[in-house]
Parts: structure tokens; C-alpha cells; sequence
């Protein structure tokens, strides 16, 4: 019964967002109902469907109608009270505090490395400090319909995101803390305390210990992501039952009675919770566990538990249902609860595996709807780090861990924790060289999700007829799925930089990478920070369905062109290149030469394809019956300067209006030179160095554009766009489309639309 209420509550928060989705689990849960009688239960299920719908359409985020490139300009010197999630990354502080008008996100660049080294050495959590806050714009994501960070705030019941300067840090002062707080505030200096030990991974050991994964370099939580095992890292439900268990077994070893052991468990696991971080998949274990123990006669049915935890977690804390950890913890323990019993007669073993395989499988659709891909290697790698992590590293850890809390020398156990996580690494290393594959799919209606997670349930079904069922509507699934987009061209929101994608008859080609400058200082240096592909390109390219970039073309050596292309070229997503070695600057080309040969990546001169008239890059067939589409390379150099050494590519498509010209960073000097070389229509352009007062000539405009595309950063240090540029396309009839104010722009070449990133955030 309780898995009804929880079909219905998730149906309510559905509502809002897909009707369709949502009537999908009501037909669900109306066949269950009907199935097991449940009639005298329906005004109970309709009140939870009702309760669950009114609350987050009236209470879930709301979005107001600002520009991209608002600014608040709010400033106030005030009283701050900094909280125990604080971070120090190269010359950047963050976390969480506290004003008199809420709780908010908070940056602060530090000024120097003496001021570093106080911080580092400073018991940050819970100091009451005086400063200037300075509230920010908090973007949403400008770029795809994925994570934004506005609704994140929101949903972790923060105000907003505030820049700190002038902080008087010496007059700082600690202010009183509740029960909860000082277990927090000593989870944080113990944290602090383990860092600077003998321990070789001292990330893994923090995370293993205290689920704060703050410590783990970017680096490594990339790998155990890729590896399918970072579940393991960050104290999960998994830890909380196997602590309970381990502590359990050692009691009753020490023939402590039955009561007392389940009195000392119900009275350690809540502070547990909260000593590790109190995730949502922590919380809905610690609460599982509790009323297991509460009803140790079973009562009640686990699916009821399970689903009385559900509804517990929600009424502490509503908005954790759209947390990708709550969402994965739910949806296997659901699975285990179905699943399971009906394989209970076979051999320990092949519970082992199975458990193993049932978890890998029953996320597929959680971690696609949030991450449009999935790494098929966990199904490998967790048959050799479950156990290891299960019977020593674990344990290990937090027998560590126990000693450094009762202030208890630790240094004879340290050998032992370094042999574990060597053990760990190693494998870890080994697992890094197989294939990974890595399943990407486009972003797809929420529905299919919903459809792909019932089919894989009916596979494990021992009934021929579902599981043939489940291999129809598997393969329904893939067709959809895979359904080829439209040819489209889009334009990235990267900041200062360009980077655009163009998707051309199952080809993927991108111009640019976007990228910044490093002129920091070693101590300035941040090493967890999101890179651009990171954040914009990588995650685009997935919520597309692209795996992987086929031809990558660098106009030219400056870093907001091909800042990036190392990175990529790193995470194997880029086939080939084109780039010009005769341009000025070219040797700031030698790092990605390098990697490229290194990866067997073809590089392309770019010289070698200009010299052939004729050639057609692309060639989409069946477009217009007669023409082609094709893509023209031209420069105009050697010039002597980068920016007019540029690579210009024309876009020449099958259908009428639909011709682009990306002009990079070139002068307005060289475009008539360029202009000469195309003889058909211009109809759209990515205007010349962001929109910079050097570029977009007469000669130009005299080509009659309909429309200008700038892509430029908010509030950058060269002030693009200049007033000039924008004067002069204004004045010439041309439609100016910025990434500043716009966020991502994509033409689509077949329908012959525009769209924005901000028309679908705001126009819904």
C-alpha cells in the first residue's frame, strides 16, 4: 500500500511539469490498487495525490523574468555568520552563511598568501564576522534545460549567492552553537585534523569517514564517477546498514543483550547521521533502520517501511525529491525490496551478483535524466570494490576514525589505511585503461524515462511474457531515443570566448572551445574548479546525444578561441582537427599538437583544404534535390597578428536564408578581402572579435545580414559589445542576437528557427 502513496506523491510533484508523466503513474497505481483490493484506501491515496501536487505547484521555485545580464547592485556592510561547509580552493573561499535576512552562498576572493595561509589555519565554521556582501544575479543554467544553480538554491533554502570583501577577519568572533551545530563544527575540525596527517589519500579517508567529499581532488571524483564506484566514496545508505551491521555483530560478539544492542543503535545511528553530513539517501537509511528496529517482528510489510521513510524524509525536508542521491536511493531499495524475493532460493553468489547487477541497472534512468549518460563498467568494477570496500577498507577507516575521536595515537594503523587505499588505487588505475562504455543519450521527455525504468523492472520478471514484453518496449525505447535531430548550428553561452556546434547530417563539427587566460600565481591556482567544458560544452554535448566532436576547427591561438581544446581532448571527445600552423601565435598550438599525437587525433592544416576551391566538407544530401551544403574554409593571411590570421568558415546550406558566416576574431580591415571569396547570400553572422568596434566594415553590411550573432561574456574587461558595432547593425536593418542577454542561440537549419536558452526558460 505504501508503494501507492509513494507512485501518487511523485505523480503530484510530476503534475506541474508533464501531465502526461504524471497519468502515467496514476494508470500504475489504479492497476495496483485494483490488483490487491486496495478499495477502502482510495480517499487516503486521492488526499495524497491532492497534497503532493498542492504544495510544489504552489511552493516549488518560481522564476522570475530577468535578463541574463541583470545586475542587482546591492551592497551593505553587515554581520555574517559563516557555517561548517567552507572551502578553500587556490584564491577562492566559499560556502554557506547566515544574515540577519537569510542564509546565502557566499564567495571571497582572498587578497594575498599570507591571508591563505590564515585561512587554512583558521577555524572558519560558525565565526560571526563584519563585511561587505554584495548580492549577485544567481544565473540559471543559460546554455540546456539541466542543472541550474538558482533552483538549487532554492531548493537548499538559501536566498541567494552574496561576494564578500572588506572582511575584518582578525576581529571575527565564535558565536553560540546548538547540539547539532558543535557536532558539525567538530565534524569540520576533525576534517581539518585528518588533512594534515601521514594518510597518502587523505581525500578518500575524509569522504570514507565523514561523507565530505570536499577533500577529493576534481581529478579523482571524476574518476570514480567514470568508474561507476563514487558511490562508494560519500557516506550513502550502503555505510549507514553496514556500520549498523558491523556494530551489531561486535556487540553481540561481546554478548551485550539483544535490548541493549538495539538501544545503543537507535541512540548512535541519528547522531551518525548527522556527524557524516545527513545526505538524503543517509537519512532515508537511518530512518529505514530505526523502525526495522522499532518493529523487529515485521509487523509491517519493508515496502511499507520503506515507503514510511519516503514520506518521512519528505515532510523534513519537500524539496530533497529532486536530489539526484535521494532519487538513486530510493530507486534501488524499491528495486531490492521487488526484486529479491523472487530469486530468494539461489546461492549466496548469485544474490551477490545479483544485487549487484539490479543496482547498476535500475539507475540507468535516474542517472540519464540528470547526466544523459550512464558507464556500463560499474556492472565490473563493484564485483571487486564492494568486498574490498565491505570487509577492510571500510572498516579500517572507521576503526581510524574512532581513534582520532577518543584522541587515541593513530599513527600504528596509518601503514595499514595507506596498504588499503593502495589496494584501492591500484585497481582503480587498472580499471581506468578498459573500456569504459559509456552509454549517451539526448535529453528525452520525462515519460520515456518513467517507461525505460518499468521496462527494466519487467526483465527481472520470471514470467516469459513480460520479459518479452519488456524486449518490445525496449526496443520502442531506442527508436524514440534515437530519433536524429535536426541540422542545427549553436551558439554556446561561455563567457569572454567563442564556442559553437554545428550538427550537420550526423556529423558533429565544433568551431572553438571558449577558454580564459591563467595569469594567477601558483597560490592562486584553483584546482577543483569547473573547467568550461565542464560546465557548458561536455554537459551540452551529452543533453545532445554526442558522444564525441568529429571535427574540431581553431580559428586562432588566442585562449577564449582554443583554451579548452587540451581538456577535451583529454576526456577523448574530439576525432580530428583543423587548425592553421602558418598563423602568427601558432606555437601556442604545441601543447594540444602534442596531446593530439599522443591520442592518434588526425591534425588537419587548414592550407590544404583552402587550396581545393571545390571541396565540400559537409555534403547533406537530399536537402533540396540540387544543391549542397557545404562548409568553405578562407583566411587572409599571414597577416602578422592572430586575431586577423583567423580561420573563417562559410556555411553554405541547402535551403534559402539559412547561410552563416562565422567571422572569429577579424579585423574589419580584412573583411571586404574575405567578403570577395563568397559569392552567395550572407544571411546570418557570428559577428568579428565579439562585437568589438574593430570589427563588422561597410562591406559588410552591405551584404544585407538579417542576422548578427555576438557571443561575449557579462560585464567583461573589454566592455564588448561596443556601443559603435551595435549603432551600425542596428542602423542596417540587422537583428542582433547576444549570448549575454540570450544565453545558448541555436539556428535550426531545417525549420529555419531561431531559438534561445532564454525564450525556454522564460516563454513556458
Amino acid at each position: 500500500m505504501g508503494f501507492i502513496v509513494v507512485l501518487l506523491i511523485i505523480a503530484g510533484v510530476l503534475w506541474s511539469h508533464s501531465i502526461l508523466a504524471a497519468l502515467c503513474l496514476i494508470i500504475l497505481s489504479i492497476v495496483i490498487i485494483f490488483k490487491k483490493q486496495y478499495y477502502k484506501w482510495c480517499f487516503v491515496f486521492m488526499s495524497m495525490f491532492l497534497l503532493s501536487y498542492y504544495f510544489y505547484h504552489t511552493y516549488d521555485y518560481k522564476r522570475e523574468r530577468l535578463p541574463f545580464d541583470y545586475e542587482i547592485n546591492q551592497s551593505a556592510v553587515t554581520t555574517i555568520r559563516i557555517l561548517d561547509d567552507y572551502q578553500i580552493d587556490g584564491n577562492l573561499l566559499t560556502g554557506t552563511m547566515t544574515t540577519r535576512d537569510g542564509e546565502f552562498q557566499f564567495f571571497y576572493k582572498i587578497k594575498n598568501e599570507i591571508e591563505k595561509h590564515q585561512l587554512q589555519t583558521k577555524h572558519l565554521s560558525f565565526l560571526q564576522c563584519d563585511a561587505q556582501v554584495t548580492r549577485q544575479h544567481v544565473l540559471p543554467n543559460t546554455n540546456f534545460s539541466g542543472f541550474h544553480f538558482d533552483t538549487f538554491l532554492y531548493h537548499h533554502h538559501k536566498w541567494g549567492s552574496v561576494k564578500l570583501s572588506n572582511v575584518k577577519w582578525q576581529h571575527c568572533t565564535p558565536s553560540e552553537l546548538s547540539f547539532i551545530e558543535w557536532i558539525k563544527a567538530y565534524r569540520k575540525s576533525l576534517a581539518l585534523t585528518m588533512s594534515r596527517t601521514n594518510i597518502e589519500h587523505t581525500g578518500y579517508f575524509i569522504a570514507l569517514t565523514l561523507g565530505d567529499t570536499s577533500f577529493l581532488s576534481k581529478a579523482e571524483m571524476d574518476r570514480l564517477k567514470s568508474l561507476g564506484i563514487y558511490h562508494l566514496y560519500a557516506i550513502s545508505g550502503s555505510h549507514v546498514a553496514l556500520l549498523s551491521v558491523q556494530l551489531f555483530y561486535c556487540l553481540r560478539r561481546m554478548h551485550v543483550p539483544l535490548i541493549l544492542c538495539t538501544c545503543i543503535l537507535i541512540f548512535l545511528l541519528p547522531l551518525y547521521m548527522i556527524f557524516t553530513g545527513g545526505q538524503p539517501s543517509v537519512f532515508r537509511s537511518t530512518i529505514f533502520i530505526l523502525l526495522i528496529l522499532l518493529y523487529p517482528k515485521r509487523v509491517v510489510q519493508i515496502s511499507d517501511l520503506l515507503s514510511l521513510t519516503f514520506i518521512i524524509n519528505l515532510l523534513y525536508e519537500p524539496f530533497s525529491i529532486y536530489d539526484v542521491g535521494f532519487q538513486l536511493s530510493y530507486i534501488i531499495c524499491y528495486s531490492f525490496v521487488f526484486i529479491l524475493p523472487i530469486y530468494r532460493e539461489y546461492s549466496n553468489l548469485f544474490q551477490f551478483f545479483l544485487v549487484n547487477f539490479i543496482s547498476q541497472l535500475v539507475t540507468i534512468p535516474i542517472l540519464l535524466f540528470h547526466f544523459n549518460n550512464n558507464y556500463f563498467i560499474g556492472l565490473m568494477t563493484n564485483l571487486f570494490f564492494i568486498p574490498l570496500f565491505s570487509f577492510f577498507i571500510f572498516p579500517v577507516c572507521t576503526f581510524g576514525l574512532l581513534l582520532m575521536m577518543f584522541n587515541i595515537p593513530v599513527d600504528w594503523i596509518i601503514p595499514l589505511i595507506n596498504i588499503a587505499f593502495s589496494i584501492n588505487e591500484m585497481l582503480t588505475t587498472i580499471f581506468m585503461q578498459l573500456p569504459r562504455f559509456e552509454m549517451v543519450v539526448g535529453q528525452q521527455h520525462i515519460l520515456l524515462y518513467i517507461l525505460l525504468f518499468i521496462v527494466l523492472m519487467l526483465v527481472f520478471s520470471t514470467k516469459k511474457l513480460k520479459r518479452g514484453i519488456s524486449i518490445i518496449l525496449m526496443m520502442l525505447l531506442i527508436v524514440v531515443s534515437g530519433k536524429q535531430a535536426n541540422d542545427s548550428v549553436h551558439f554556446l553561452d561561455i563567457g569572454q570566448g567563442d564556442a559553437m556546434i554545428l550538427e550537420l547530417e550526423n556529423k558533429v563539427m565544433m568551431i572553438d572551445t571558449g577558454g580564459k587566460p591563467d595569469f594567477s600565481e601558483q597560490w592562486e591556482k584553483r584546482h577543483n574548479a569547473q573547467t568550461i567544458s565542464d560546465k557548458v560544452t561536455i554537459p551540452f554535448l551529452k543533453h545532445r546525444g554526442i558522444k564525441k566532436v568529429d571535427t574540431l576547427i581553431l580559428t586562432h591561438p588566442d585562449a577564449d578561441h582554443f583554451g579548452e581544446t587540451s581538456y577535451l581532448i583529454q576526456q577523448d571527445m574530439i576525432s580530428s582537427i583543423i587548425f592553421n600552423p602558418r598563423a602568427h601565435g601558432s606555437e601556442k598550438y604545441q601543447q594540444v599538437i602534442q596531446l593530439a599525437r599522443e591520442k592518434h587525433i588526425p591534425l588537419i592544416d587548414v592550407n590544404l583544404l583552402i587550396t581545393h576551391d571545390d571541396m565540400q566538407f559537409v555534403q547533406s544530401k537530399g536537402l533540396n534535390n540540387t544543391k549542397k551544403s557545404s562548409l568553405k574554409f578562407l583566411t587572409v593571411g599571414p597577416t602578422g597578428e592572430e586575431n586577423n590570421d583567423s580561420i573563417i568558415v562559410f556555411l553554405e546550406y541547402g535551403k534559402k536564408g539559412r547561410n552563416i558566416l562565422f567571422l572569429a576574431d577579424l579585423g574589419k580591415d580584412y573583411e571586404a578581402e574575405i567578403l570577395k571569396q563568397i559569392k552567395a547570400p550572407i544571411d546570418i553572422v557570428k559577428i568579428g572579435h565579439h562585437g568589438s568596434r574593430t570589427s563588422t566594415s561597410e562591406n559588410l553590411l552591405a551584404r544585407q545580414p538579417k542576422v548578427g550573432i555576438i557571443s561575449a561574456g557579462r560585464n567583461n574587461r573589454f566592455q564588448h559589445p561596443h556601443n559603435e558595432t551595435m549603432d551600425a547593425l542596428h542602423n542596417a536593418g540587422v537583428q542582433v542576437l547576444n549570448t549575454q542577454t540570450e544565453g545558448r542561440i541555436t539556428i535550426d537549419l531545417e525549420e529555419g528557427k531561431i531559438l534561445t536558452q532564454y525564450q525556454s526558460l522564460m516563454n513556458k
